[in-house]
């Protein structure tokens, strides 16, 4: 997923009814996305498409849709998956779009709040998905990191090097995010504990 470093480019068509927004949000951020994606639909520009560091809106109603995002425990096109996500239509939800296993949503302002994740348990398995997807990714950015850094030092190459610096820094901002949503997954513990 496009996932703030925020580089915000806005390219607006002639007409005024289509814009494109370069945007970046680290996995981890998808609370983050979706704030903006309301905030979006709150003037009025209701989210089209959304691609790795692209989104596409078109002009309409001011907050008209509400937005959420899932990341899927498995691809949006594996029949579980499917199935759900044809449930959640059932729900008065519009699958919109999907980037890997995140898929976006939005429903009508006007049908009400809009929750994706009904109780403590469905958020708590949900933050777990995104950190075993980091977990992965920083196995990766390890082993990759480590072995170019080692190249680069036994022989002496500077790109290597360099490679091994930037997958070791990038494994650091992967931690980070892992341990952002650890808090969030003990500060939702926390409440669970309360509310029994």
């Amino acid at each position: 997923m496009t996932k703030s470093k925020h580089t915000n480019k806005d390219n607006t068509n002639k007409d005024n009814t289509n814009k494109i927004v370069h945007k970046t949000f680290a996995v981890w951020q998808h609370e983050k996305e979706e704030q903006w994606l309301n905030q979006m639909s709150a003037e009025g520009w209701q989210l089209v498409k959304a691609s790795p560091f692209r989104y596409e809106f078109t002009k309409g109603e001011k907050n008209f849709y509400q937005y959420r995002l899932e990341m899927l425990p498995n691809s949006p096109k594996n029949p579980e998956s499917q199935r759900y996500i044809e449930f959640m239509e059932e729900t008065g939800a519009e699958y919109l779009d999907s980037m890997l296993r995140w898929v976006y949503f939005r429903r009508r302002t006007a049908d009400g709040p809009f929750e994706i994740f009904s109780d403590t348990d469905s958020k708590i398995s949900h933050f777990n998905r995104i950190n075993t997807l980091l977990i992965l990714i920083l196995i990766c950015e390890l082993l990759i990191g480590g072995a170019n850094l080692l190249f680069g030092i036994t022989a002496h190459s500077l790109l290597n090097g360099v490679c091994g610096i930037l997958c070791l820094v990038l494994a650091v901002f992967i931690i980070c995010g892992y341990l952002i949503n650890r808090k969030k997954i003990r500060k939702l513990l926390m409440e669970r504990i309360i509310h029994e």
